[in-house]
């Protein structure tokens, strides 16, 4: 009782006219007035109450007279000023309801809606709720309160205050439910205010529902019979009785009120003043927090004035008085009522506007009065929302902010979670909003709210929390907001908002949060989700849980899933697929013995970078130019205009059959596939939980549109066929396969292959996968919680979910409105176009190899099977012009046949030649044709990349359907060691007229090369003396073989060489040497061969091919020769880059002699045969060799093979070294390769020269002779210096001696051989400078003398030998002569006896 602020003032009597007795009622009614004022309650502020007395007459049912004679004796009765009647609905109940009249009750009436909540089925034994809780929802922590539809305004809204603020609501609560709505309730009051724990929440009182009643805008209209007229009245009324009655009422009050304050005030301050005077009183009051006062007492009196002064708005005299009575309380130690006096004496300062001091002291004192002193909260709440809004009033969000955070107490949840809620605005409101403060206090909010129960409320606090802490990296914080809401939103039924939050936590990745907790939020998820489908529709969902079609018709009712994360843009269309769609081969497992080609490799290389897409894409590329050329060579077998069997552009009408459809190729066609035949999609799943993630019945998600498909019908707004969709599902219309399970480890991708099989012509759109995702034994465990039967059957089974593929296209660039914003083109690689039965080309490999020598051939029977529905003919391969392989001829193949190469018999006679024409045996090559049309690629390059086209004849050239045929194949490893690819395309023309006129097959084949031996040869002039009949032209090759395996004698490979192949136009070889021993080489070990090449008659256009066997005894081909006339050894030839100058075909010849006017692009070059300028005649050999060799292989298993092999050079020009192998050779120089190289007069740094070769020059002297000195002191040497003119034209040539001899014969070093140990410096005499003028291919012999001194070793090579060019008149010298050596002994007299 230290405020009177809500103590009644009057009371208001109302009787109708309708009263039979209506001024008894009136007696009655101010008698029982009379009786209330002598109870405790309710209270009334002056013991003067003041009555005002209202008949209320009903124009629609009373009489007018007796209303106005009633009316006239309660004037004589209670007086005039006291009275008033109030005339109503004067509208008919027949007359037609005006529309736009307003509801005079509406303000007044609680418009909240509320509806009964269904049980909610929660069998965890957390945080949540028990079943007793849910059927309390609408109750608080202190009291049943209605709970609004939640609703979830933005961070604009909320910082502009266009949101609901609960403690700003225009809405009036009715007064007569305040015993309902109030949550000081004497009920809450008694139980101290605490929240209600769990499961013993407080129960309404009797007559009390827990639920009020639902009053909907629209429902009723109050009000709807009053008129205009009397919406005035009722205005009049209440202004009279406030004019007329009420004020002067107050007024009398309040002067009644200041007389005995005055008067008791005086007195008592008269003995005061006494009391001091005589007996001091300088000593502070003693706090007593219980101090009560006499109703009559002077400092009560004036809190009533006060409090009446407020309530009629006289602020100024409020808090004269006011401040009147805080000083009066204070005094005594009243400090209940010193608190109630400072709270208002703020309030009246504030509400004043221009105030003469600060209420914030007031405010603050009060508060803190309350609170630490009289320990009452709820006032100091009260207070603190006083406070609260003259801080809002005055800016001051901050220290408001302070003031509700500083009320929050663990006692009254739901009061605490109103004030964070507003301290939580008030940090948004700031000049600089605090967001994070405002997150951070929303969420405390939120966490009140859940624990009041209010679960609307917490739902909308924690998502304008999650605004803030989302996409800003705070995991934790936003995981947990995200569980609640989720677990929240799915009580509430609320099932997109528990679909958004749980997949916000399961769907990014988090490094975070603990997998016990993940494990946590899968389980809530999956619980979650089964109890709201089985409660929408439980049939539907049970028929939708198992059927095992993945029908979009039939799947539509399962719910959508984020996680695991599908890579939609790499996403792969393989057609067809392989038989087998659960057969990922990895690279480290090679290839089997028996290998299936498929159009592309399986395996994805998950290589980072651009760099692996580009390579992708250059072979995509390549691909499509070995179709297009396979296409043009097939058109042009079968046109009589085509040139060489070559068509300049592609055929009319050509489409790629292009079997890839993944992130680097043009998506905007649609794939072709045929009715019947597999479709793989290869998918890449993504876990970026820390928990595994177990997916089982993962399947294709498809819809099917029966169309009859042409050849110009493949856009899908083609007329789709009106088959029923019940009926496409009973018709199987698409097989599709199912992968039974898969483990996901957290923080991997993995890819999988699904594929279906179109069994209808028509349109098939891919639309995503459904799946299954059920509990591991590592989740399990990891949550830590125990679950009934129910919630184990639903981890163990699971619950299908669906994931939509939908990929972007490319970003469009062309026009200003699409680089000027986002615009993609389209993608439809998910888009299958499905036509009528094709063939389909199956190849299986028997005995590939995995692992090759470099160098080494392979044999190996390819089995073509016809798969399809349809004949196939014109059967071509394809394969890149550097690559080595060759497809033997399918009607010639001998069954059964062993070995490698063929060999003849022992009657052959050794070193045979033969010619033939090398053309024949290679296939023809072609230019490939660059298009863009379905890759990325780089742009166009200068220089052209090459295939090779081979006819495989079948039996009449046709393969019907199921039909099979056999053809040899042979590989060979590459010159260097690594990893070697072989692309073969395989090519078809569709029997029939059909729509897609061919289709393709493509195969790759990895290979892993090691080493094996070293070849380096060079060709060089033959300096030895001519002999009759044998032509100057010949000369000398030698032939260096290394061992290149490392390791010891017992496992490192041993290497023979069989056989050396000369293949030339002009020259045939043979041995220097005749040697019978075999050349066998160890580990490291290096021979060398020197051959002697010849000139020879050819005729045009054919090729001599010679062989020089050796024995090879020890091996298991015993010495027979090979038969290098028989494939695969020429083929193998003719298909290396070195053999173009004898096997250019004259498709190959238009590409050195003109450009091609298509040009592939940079990213299509290898290394493709160059073009070299025409090598002169004067160093020209033009000498192809073949170094056939086998070897002894020890397997790892520790079985032995024989390994066969070749190796090719081609020698070009002389003294021009050339090798295998481009890379700094391993061999160590030896001694004998430095003198051989020094005799070759490398040295002198001529190498190649073609002008400083053009004169073959040759000494011809004694080799060794006597001389007597004692009888003559000189020896003259005649020598002849032959020359013969290796050019094509008229020389002039010089032989002079060369210059200052003596000294360089004397310090020429041993290693450079100019003279050799012991010899001695001569001098030319007589003519020693001649000249002579030599024709193409003519000799010429000069003389010259040597006088030698004594008796020595002497190097005649001491001449230069300079020629001059007709047409150019300049002088060049030529090479170094070769060492000629002579020695000259001394040639004593005969002894006489």
């Amino acid at each position: 009782d230290h405020e009177f602020v809500r103590h009644y003032v009057g009371c208001l009597f109302v009787v109708s006219t309708a009263h039979q007795r209506p001024m008894d009622a009136f007696v009655e009614l101010q008698q029982r007035q009379q009786e209330m004022t002598r109870k405790p309650y309710p209270k009334w502020l002056t013991p003067y109450v003041f009555n005002y007395y209202l008949l209320l007459h009903d124009v629609s049912r009373g009489e007018e007279d007796n209303a106005q004679s009633i009316f006239q004796s309660m004037k004589a009765t209670f007086s005039q000023q006291s009275t008033h009647m109030l005339r109503i609905n004067s509208r008919s109940p027949d007359a037609s309801l005006p529309s736009g009249m307003p509801d005079p009750w509406g303000q007044y009436l609680n418009r909240a809606e509320s509806t009964p909540m269904d049980d909610i089925e929660d069998e965890d034994e957390g945080d949540s709720a028990t079943a007793e809780d849910e059927l309390k929802m609408g109750q608080g922590a202190n009291g049943p309160v209605a709970e609004p539809t939640a609703s979830k305004p933005t961070l604009q809204e909320v910082a502009d205050g266009s949101a609901d603020d609960p403690l700003q609501s225009s809405t009036v609560s009715d007064p007569l439910s305040q015993a309902l709505n109030d949550p000081l309730s004497a009920k809450t009051k008694a139980s101290g205010g605490a929240t209600p724990s769990k499961g013993t929440a407080s129960q309404p009182t009797p007559g009390q529902s827990s639920i009020t009643s639902i009053h909907r805008p629209g429902d009723v209209l109050h009000g709807q019979y009053l008129t205009v007229s009397d919406h005035d009245r009722l205005r009049i009324f209440v202004n009279e009785m406030a004019i007329r009655g009420l004020i002067p009422h107050i007024e009398r009050s309040i002067r009644a009120l200041t007389d005995q304050v005055n008067s008791k005030k005086g007195i008592q301050r008269t003995l005061y003043s006494a009391t001091k005077k005589w007996f001091g009183g300088t000593n502070k009051p003693v706090i007593m927090q219980g101090q009560s006062y006499n109703a009559d007492a002077a400092e009560l009196q004036s809190r009533k004035l006060a409090d009446l002064s407020f309530l009629v708005q006289l602020y100024e005299s409020a808090y004269n008085w006011y401040h009147t009575a805080k000083r009066d309380f204070h005094n005594d130690s009243a400090m209940m009522h010193y608190s109630g006096a400072v709270e208002l004496a703020a309030v009246s300062l504030f509400m004043q506007g221009a105030y003469r001091r600060d209420p914030f002291n007031y405010f603050e004192e009060a508060v803190n009065t309350y609170e630490g002193v009289c320990k009452s909260h709820q006032f100091a709440v009260r207070s603190t929302l006083l406070f609260f809004e003259y801080l809002k009033f005055k800016g001051l969000y901050k220290e408001a902010a302070h003031a509700l955070v500083r009320m929050t107490s663990d006692e009254t949840d739901l009061t605490a979670a109103l004030l964070t809620e507003q301290a939580a605005i008030c940090y948004l409101r700031m000049s600089t909003p605090m967001i994070r403060k405002y997150a951070f206090h929303m969420l405390l909010a939120g966490h009140r709210y859940k624990k009041a129960y209010q679960r609307q409320h917490a739902l909308r606090a924690y998502s304008l929390a999650l605004q803030v802490y989302q996409t800003r990296g705070w995991w934790v914080a936003e995981d947990h907001m995200n569980f609640i809401l989720g677990r929240l939103a799915a009580e509430l039924h609320e099932l997109n908002l528990a679909h958004q939050s749980y997949h916000e936590l399961l769907a990014h990745q988090s490094r975070l949060v603990a997998p016990k907790q993940q494990a946590l939020y899968l389980q809530e998820f999956l619980l979650a989700i089964k109890k709201f489908l089985i409660s929408s529709d439980k049939p539907a969902f049970e028929k939708s849980q198992s059927s095992t079609s993945s029908c979009i018709d039939v799947v539509s009712m399962i719910p959508h899933a984020r996680f695991p994360k599908i890579d939609a843009q790499q996403t792969r269309v393989i057609l067809p697929g392989v038989a087998d769609s659960t057969r990922l081969m990895s690279e480290e497992q090679g290839i089997p013995e028996n290998e299936a080609a498929t159009s592309v490799p399986l395996q994805r290389k998950h290589s980072a970078g651009a760099s692996a897409e580009g390579d992708e894409g250059r072979r995509e590329e390549l691909w499509l130019c070995m179709e297009e050329l396979a296409a043009r060579f097939t058109v042009a077998s079968s046109d009589s205009s085509a040139r060489n069997g070559y068509l300049s552009a592609a055929p009319p009408g050509f489409v790629w059959d292009v079997r890839l459809f993944g992130p680097i190729t043009d998506n905007s066609q649609y794939p072709r596939c045929a009715l019947g035949e597999r479709v793989m999609v290869e998918i890449v799943l993504a876990n970026e939980l820390r928990i595994p993630l177990a997916l089982t019945n993962i399947s294709l998600m498809w819809q099917m549109f029966p169309v009859s498909l042409t050849e110009n019908s493949e856009s899908p707004a083609a007329d789709v066929s009106s088959m029923p969709a019940q009926e496409i599902l009973e018709s199987e219309s698409v097989v599709c396969d199912t992968v039974p399970a898969m483990t996901l480890a957290p923080h991997t991708s993995q890819a999988v292959c699904l594929s279906l099989t179109p069994q209808l012509e028509g349109k098939l759109h891919i639309l995503g996968i459904v799946y299954t995702i059920t509990e591991t034994s590592q989740t399990r465990e990891g949550s830590g919680r125990a679950r009934s039967g129910t919630q184990r059957e639903v981890l163990a089974t699971g619950l299908r979910f669906r994931q939509e593929i939908e990929p972007r296209g490319p970003r469009l660039n062309l026009t200003k409105d699409q680089r000027c914003s986002v615009m993609y083109g389209p993608d439809r690689r998910l888009q299958l176009a499905v036509y009528p039965p094709m063939p389909l080309l199956k190849l299986q490999f028997e005995n590939v190899p995995t692992t090759l020598l470099c160098g080494e051939v392979r044999h190996c029977i390819v089995k073509l099977t016809n798969v399809g529905r349809v004949a196939l003919h014109r059967l071509r391969a394809v394969c890149p012009e550097n690559q080595q392989i060759v497809w033997g001829n399918v009607q010639e193949r001998v069954p059964g046949r062993e070995g490698i190469y063929s060999t003849v018999g022992q009657s052959t006679p050794a070193n045979s030649s033969s010619t033939c024409e090398l053309r024949d045996k290679v296939w023809p090559c072609f230019p490939l044709a660059a298009s863009s049309a379905y890759t990325s690629a780089s742009p166009m390059a200068n220089d052209t990349q090459r295939a090779r086209v081979c006819a495989l004849d079948l039996p009449c050239d046709r393969l019907e359907p199921g039909g099979s045929v056999e053809v040899d194949c042979w590989m060979r490893g590459s010159p260097l060691p690594g990893q070697q690819t072989i692309d073969t395309l395989m090519f078809f023309n569709v029997a029939g007229e059909t729509a897609l006129k061919h289709r393709v097959l493509r195969h790759t084949c990895h290979i892993q090369v090691t080493e094996s031996i070293r070849i380096a040869a060079r060709a060089r002039r033959s300096v030895a003396l001519p002999r009759t009949g044998q032509d100057l032209n010949q000369f000398l090759v030698s032939v260096d073989v290394e061992n290149l395996s490392q390791g010891d004698a017992a496992t490192s490979p041993k290497f023979s060489i069989r056989q050396v192949v000369g293949i030339s136009s002009h020259f045939a070889i043979s041995p220097l040497l005749e040697s019978e021993d075999a050349i066998e080489l160890l580990s490291r070990e290096t021979a060398y061969i020197h051959l002697k090449a010849s000139h020879i008659h050819v005729d045009p256009g054919l090729v001599n091919v010679t062989n020089v066997p050796y024995p090879s005894g020890t091996l298991a081909s015993k010495g027979a020769m090979i038969n290098s006339m028989a494939i695969p050894c020429l083929e193998l030839f003719g298909q290396d880059n070195v053999a173009h100058p004898f096997a250019a075909s004259e498709p190959d010849r238009q590409v050195v002699s003109s450009s091609t006017s298509s040009r592939p692009p940079s990213s299509m070059r290898t290394q493709a045969t160059p073009v070299h300028p025409p090598t002169p005649s004067s160093v020209a050999a033009s000498i192809g060799i073949i170094v056939l060799w086998e070897a002894a292989v020890q397997e790892d298993g520790g079985e032995q093979r024989t390994a066969y092999g070749q190796y090719h050079m081609l020698l070009e020009s002389l003294e021009a070294p050339v090798s295998s192998i481009t890379a700094q050779s391993s061999m160590v120089t030896s001694y004998s390769a430095t003198v051989r190289a020094g005799m070759e007069g490398s040295s002198d740094g001529a190498g190649a020269d073609p002008d400083r070769m053009i004169v073959k020059t040759t000494l011809h002297h004694a080799d060794k002779l006597k001389h007597n000195f004692a009888t003559r002191r000189l020896c003259v040497l005649p020598v002849e210096v032959s020359l013969h003119n290796c050019h094509d034209a008229p020389v002039d040539v010089e032989v002079l001696p060369k210059p200052s001899v003596t000294a360089e014969a004397e310090q020429a070093p041993l290693v450079r051989m100019k003279t050799p140990p012991g010899s001695t410096a001569f001098c030319w005499v007589g003519g020693t400078h001649r000249k002579v003028r030599i024709q193409p291919a003519q000799e010429a012999i000069v003389r010259v003398s040597a006088c030698l001194s004594r008796a020595a070793v002497y190097d005649m090579s001491a001449l230069v030998v300079r020629v001059t060019k007709l047409d150019s008149k300049e002088r060049v010298d030529q090479r170094s002569l070769a060492p000629s050596l002579v020695v000259l002994e001394e040639a004593r007299p005969a002894s006489t006896d």
